[in-house]
């Protein structure tokens, strides 16, 4: 099956945790973005003093990407209309990619060489916190800020009580449709599209799946299991048999329960069945997205708001067929569990450079990101301010922006969280080929991920 995914190779995009490449609307002309007072949040009316020139430097990952502009440019000018009304601060901006990026973080931490800021997600800022090298954020937000935040999404910033990361953006992931396929099986009456929240059981989804598995040339879903991107969307399906991932308190990785077992159980009687395409140990989220893309898969089970303009560009392109119809689909449930989601949440930190002006005009920069609804869409995602109200007209990213609400623990804040999930999928590896039972790999995965969270 390597061979099967190297001939897709040409077309993969890269994730964001697989869905990071996110595309939006037009960048700044003049003062436009420049924050309303309406949009201004009580932290900005306080005022940041600037007494002399202060030089910062923000790290930007692709997540805003605006059409006809080469990654980099549009952050370029959004600095660029900050110093127009803040003229003691210069802002320098740097882009740096998925590849090697996380390396360039941690080199500029060890070799105490930091930029002011970089725009990331909370897996890998708050292991930044816990190393000691960030800022704690949480004077930006007043009580009203709290209260436009909701919890289960500002709770994905904070560790141990300190905030180290300002958000300003949460993506719902999801389960993506082609409904052309269904249409073509003439089983479009097996997707919950018309129900309740598109609600749907765990006997609906392996129903689907065996629908369009008898199409010549289609693969119902690809489940990846090559490596760590992804890893929590694999594990929310695992989630929504009714496990945990964590302990409440974060001490403890908890996903090996009788629910979490059968979960796991279920994801390899389902493969040796068929419904996932061949050579899931080795298939990485990117596979899965590109098949999908491609009109060869039927489902995709990690998919964002911003794909959907990734695959627009495709289809305009003709790397996708003309005939894709999307739709958006909670990840299936196991009879009376309540539905969880996992979601990304988009922010920036701020590194500790020992200098107060730094993280001063540091902070107001953040402040400008992240309170322009402007600013925001060009994320592809969804504000985590309430008041910022519905961004989108489009009914399928509508629909998406509900499932915000049932975000559910996915362990970004626990202690050594990047090893915990580069422990992940070697156990579902082991799963998967037979070398484990699905109660022996996920006992094995809990003890070293357990140990890992305690490790200092």
């Amino acid at each position: 099956m390597k061979a099967f995914f190297k001939t897709i190779a040409a077309l993969t995009l890269s994730a964001v945790m697989a869905v990071s490449v996110l595309s939006g609307c037009g960048g700044p002309q003049g003062g436009e973005q420049s924050q309303s007072k309406d949009d201004k949040s009580a932290s900005t009316q306080q005022e940041v003093g600037l007494k002399e020139k202060t030089k910062i430097t923000f790290w930007f990952y692709p997540r805003y990407n605006v059409s006809g502009k080469e990654n980099g440019v549009y952050e370029k000018e959004l600095a660029a209309d900050f110093m127009k009304s803040n003229e003691d601060a210069t802002v320098e901006v740097e882009s740096i990619p998925w590849n090697g990026g996380p390396e360039k973080v941690n080199i500029a931490i060890s070799s105490n060489a930091m930029p002011d800021s970089v725009f990331d997600f909370p897996g890998r800022i708050i292991g930044y916190g816990q190393k000691g090298v960030l800022k704690d954020l949480s004077k930006m937000l007043t009580e009203e800020d709290k209260k436009d935040i909701p919890e289960n999404i500002l709770s994905h910033c904070i560790d141990n009580g300190k905030m180290y990361m300002y958000p300003t953006a949460v993506s719902p992931i999801a389960i993506a449709v082609n409904k052309k396929i269904f249409k073509d099986a003439g089983a479009l009456d097996l997707l919950p599209l018309d129900k309740p929240d598109r609600a749907w059981s765990i006997s609906d989804f392996e129903k689907a799946l065996e629908a369009v598995k008898k199409l010549k040339g289609i693969q119902p879903v690809v489940l990846f299991a090559g490596n760590e991107q992804g890893d929590a969307s694999i594990r929310m399906l695992v989630q929504n048999f009714g496990a945990d991932f964590v302990s409440e308190d974060h001490t403890k990785v908890v996903i090996n329960s009788d629910a979490g077992v059968a979960g796991v159980q279920w994801l390899v009687d389902s493969y040796k069945k068929g419904l996932f395409a061949p050579g899931a140990e080795s298939a990485t989220a990117p596979d899965a997205q590109d098949l999908f893309q491609q009109g060869k898969a039927a489902f995709c089970l990690l998919y964002g708001a911003a794909n959907k303009n990734i695959l627009k560009a495709m289809i305009d392109e003709g790397k996708a067929p003309a005939d894709f119809e999307l739709a958006y689909l909670p990840q299936p449930t196991a009879d009376g569990v309540s539905q969880k989601v996992e979601a990304q949440v988009f922010g920036y930190c701020v590194f500790d450079n020992k200098d107060d002006s730094r993280a001063a005009a540091s902070q107001k920069f953040i402040d400008y990101l992240c309170n322009n609804k402007d600013i925001v869409k060009t994320i592809g995602a969804y504000p985590v301010r309430q008041s910022m109200g519905d961004l989108y007209d489009d009914p399928e990213l509508k629909f998406l922006g509900t499932l915000s609400g049932k975000v559910a623990d996915t362990g970004y804040t626990m202690n050594n969280y990047a090893k915990v999930r580069s422990l992940w999928f070697p156990a579902l590896q082991a799963a998967l080929t037979g070398d484990k039972t699905a109660k022996a790999a996920l006992d094995d995965f809990a003890a070293k991920a357990t140990a890992a969270i305690a490790e200092k």
